[in-house]
């Protein structure tokens, strides 16, 4: 299981997954009207929904979802409009016109084209965290309601990551006076002012005036590429979302070629270094939000 990209919450509570609660909500296909399903399945087709290793559990979603171009059904539709019209000898009304677009739209999807992703999902009870394996904030959204919906009838309480130093200027300071201890930041950055306008760094040498007069002009770093510990490089974003992690020293050689055993390596050096980053990088940021802190201590305490 390489991670590239992910996405973090923190959570309020204990999250207690369950088999029976995971295989209620198992992944099946699309139906011929639906463009979209999603279920969990089991990792490795293992008997269990659920892995644990090193204290977290790994599940996993899957999601279907059927590409049908709206150009497509458009024509489509078209044509059954002047079929009937042809037959007819009469324009159909809109009542009409409507069956035929629902017509249209089912026959297409029966022979539509499937995408399939498969989002694992990883729960952190220890540290109060949940990560999900997504390239974008939306799919990840998608996934955190669906987990929600799963675990129903008890309530998920989790949030985005919010730490009591604004993310953004944090990593400005970065940029211009040198990283904390365990961090260092290569010269891969992107530049946005308060009006969403962006300057990538690929553009700019490291040591050009232009970067300080960037920063004058109220710029401030959006996102950077960092090394951690010279273990693990990856670029973070103001949202504190990762991606393009890569492990920069790893011993592959002696693992083999079977899926189990590269499952398996591959999620233990992720869980080896995922958990001490991120306590690195919410430090550096001032620590969590008090509030949300108070918040989850509270909790532990009742």
């Amino acid at each position: 299981m390489r991670v590239k990209n992910l996405t973090w919450y923190t959570s309020l509570d204990t999250i207690l997954l369950t088999e029976d609660a995971l295989e209620n909500k198992a992944f099946a296909p699309c139906s011929k009207v639906s463009t979209s399903s999603m279920g969990w399945i089991k990792p490795l087709d293992g008997e269990s929904y659920i892995i644990e290793q090193s204290g977290c559990q790994v599940i996993m979603l899957k999601i279907e979802k059927k590409h049908l171009p709206v150009c497509v059904v458009k024509a489509r539709h078209q044509e059954m409009i002047e079929r009937y019209q042809a037959r007819e000898g009469v324009a159909p009304h809109r009542k009409i016109k409507n069956e035929l677009k629902d017509d249209a739209t089912a026959e297409l999807l029966a022979k539509a084209f499937s995408k399939y992703t498969i989002v694992p999902v990883v729960i952190m009870n220890r540290d109060n965290r949940i990560l999900v394996m997504s390239n974008t904030a939306s799919l990840a959204r998608e996934v955190i309601i669906f987990l929600g919906m799963s675990l129903a009838p008890h309530k998920l309480n989790i949030d985005l990551p919010r730490t009591e130093l604004d993310s953004v200027n944090v990593f400005t300071q970065w940029v211009t006076d040198g990283a904390p201890e365990d961090f260092s930041v290569s010269d891969k950055f992107l530049f946005q002012n308060i009006d969403g306008a962006t300057l990538s760094s690929n553009t700019i040498p490291a040591d050009d005036d232009i970067l300080s007069q960037a920063i004058e002009n109220g710029f401030c770093v959006e996102s950077l590429k960092v090394s951690w510990r010279d273990l693990v490089s990856l670029k973070v974003n103001g949202s504190l979302t990762l991606s393009s992690t890569k492990v920069i020293a790893s011993d592959d050689a002696e693992i083999g070629d079977e899926d189990h055993a590269v499952f398996f390596h591959e999620l233990g050096v992720f869980l080896s270094w995922i958990s001490a980053f991120l306590d690195d990088l919410v430090a550096a940021m001032g620590g969590l939000d008090k509030r949300l802190v108070n918040s989850q201590n509270t909790r532990v305490a009742a």
